[in-house]
């Protein structure tokens, strides 16, 4: 095998060619859905659930240099995409970008990367909305046993003040399981039910804005960092 064709970009006569070809699926998604599915893919619900644990553990009001720094990297990175994407109008996001300009063997890596980032963020988030429900379901009485509650291995304090280990997080993985036939139904009602999500967690976002700044005490500011 010559390793130069590892390196080898395809030109943008190949990938055009290749995305002429039909595999049996049609655009359903209109302007306005894609925009929702960009702010719901940008506006995380990591922003739930690790912001306050950032602030209230470890860095103070100092999280909000991290959204600033975050911030700046997402515009310059919104910037790249559009670019490439205008340049590449061709779909296969950072894989088929990479194909073009570095190889085949470069954008394997890029897949394989963003395979993984996707796997690792979808655990996170499910592990912090499993949190969050069991806790909405402890305030009606409604208690998850604790072997079912956490992830594989880990160690909980019971009442009684005895401690089991725990098999699995049960409440993480039927929220991925439900999200996995939401997709499975269909991209146009996955697109209806994340514009749905967007509107609400937007919504919530701005009232949290607005009613908290209302009650910004500065004293809280020092130390800053």
């Amino acid at each position: 095998m010559n390793i130069k064709n590892c390196f080898k970009p395809k030109t943008m006569q190949q990938l055009l060619a290749e995305s002429g070809k039909t595999y049996g699926m049609e655009r359903t998604l209109g302007a306005f859905q894609l925009v929702m599915l960009g702010i719901g893919a940008i506006v995380g619900a990591g922003i739930f659930v690790y912001v306050g644990v950032a602030a209230g553990q470890h860095s103070g009001p100092a999280t909000v240099l991290s959204f600033a720094v975050a911030g700046l990297a997402c515009i310059c990175v919104a910037f790249c995409y559009a670019e490439l994407a205008a340049a590449i109008p061709i779909s296969g996001s950072s894989y088929t970008f990479t194909y073009a300009t570095l190889g085949e063997f470069p954008a394997f890596l890029v897949g394989g990367i963003l395979l993984m980032s996707y796997c690792l963020s979808v655990s996170a988030v499910a592990a912090g909305w499993s949190g969050y429900m069991q806790s909405f379901l402890l305030n009606h009485g409604i208690q998850v046993p604790a072997i079912i509650s956490k992830n594989f291995g880990h160690v909980v304090i019971l009442a009684d003040g005895t401690t089991i280990t725990t098999l699995i997080d049960l409440p993480a993985v039927l929220i991925v399981g439900l999200i996995s036939l939401l997709v499975f139904l269909g991209t146009e009602l996955s697109a209806i039910v994340t514009t749905i999500i967007v509107i609400i967690k937007m919504t919530v976002l701005f009232a949290f804005i607005a009613i908290g700044a209302t009650k910004i005490d500065l004293a809280n500011w020092h130390p800053f960092i």
